[in-house]
């Protein structure tokens, strides 16, 4: 059959699915009426991005016969670069966690400036990691958190990734992402959030236009008030 276009329209369509791959990185690509399997043999090579790579067939001969050839390799721990960046996500996930607990106790009563986490995991294991007695609470100091490393480790998906704390600090004190103190014993997050920041500084030009209203109108005020005792 004779076609009007050239390169053919699937041909088109594979490689507008493989340049969307490339920008958009999608975790998760379904290729419904994947025939001879061209598509996934183009987009198994992705393994960096794609994690779940599929194929539907109303063909199931086709399918059975390229199922091993194509089988997707998923993400592996072994690799060091994922292993590294999943195990600073999951760190980054679980600061964020524990800062908001602070910030919500610390809203509720004001009077409370340290809120204690998980001292007794870290505490069986003091004596195996050799250290002095770390902080184990989260507080504040001047417009940042500090959450502890322990405190962070003592959460069981952190320490299932990397096994031991001192082996954590080092991890995260190569991991440009993350911020600690001079012995990386500390995370350090700010305290606001960049939306809070641009609240507070939309409040703030509104009361300086409403402020600016305000003299407007005085000005106005004593103008008339000036006329009238000229007319006096």
């Amino acid at each position: 059959m004779n076609t009007p276009f050239s390169p053919p329209l699937y041909m088109q369509r594979y490689q507008f699915v493989v340049d969307y791959v490339q920008t958009n990185r999608p975790r998760k690509v379904i290729d419904l009426g994947c025939a001879e399997c061209c598509l996934l043999g183009k987009l198994k090579f992705h393994r960096d991005c794609i994690q779940l790579l599929v194929g539907v067939d109303i063909n199931a001969d086709s399918l059975l016969k390229r199922s091993k050839l194509y089988r997707v390799v998923y993400p592996s721990l072994c690799d060091n670069n994922i292993y590294q960046r999943t195990l600073v996500n999951e760190v980054l996930y679980e600061a964020q966690r524990l800062r908001q607990e602070w910030l919500q106790k610390n809203i509720d009563s004001n009077n409370n400036t340290h809120v204690h986490c998980y001292p007794s995991v870290e505490a069986e294991h003091r004596g195996a990691e050799g250290g002095a007695d770390e902080q184990l609470s989260v507080y504040q100091q001047g417009g940042t958190i500090c959450v502890p490393l322990s405190s962070v480790w003592s959460r069981p998906r952190v320490r299932g990734l990397c096994g031991t704390l001192h082996r954590l600090r080092e991890i995260l004190l190569d991991d440009s992402l993350m911020r600690l103190n001079a012995d990386g014993t500390v995370l350090i997050l700010p305290a606001v959030d960049d939306d809070d920041d641009e609240v507070e500084e939309e409040d703030k030009e509104e009361e300086v236009k409403t402020a600016s209203d305000v003299a407007e109108n005085v000005k106005e005020n004593w103008d008339e008030e000036l006329a009238a005792f000229g007319n006096v």
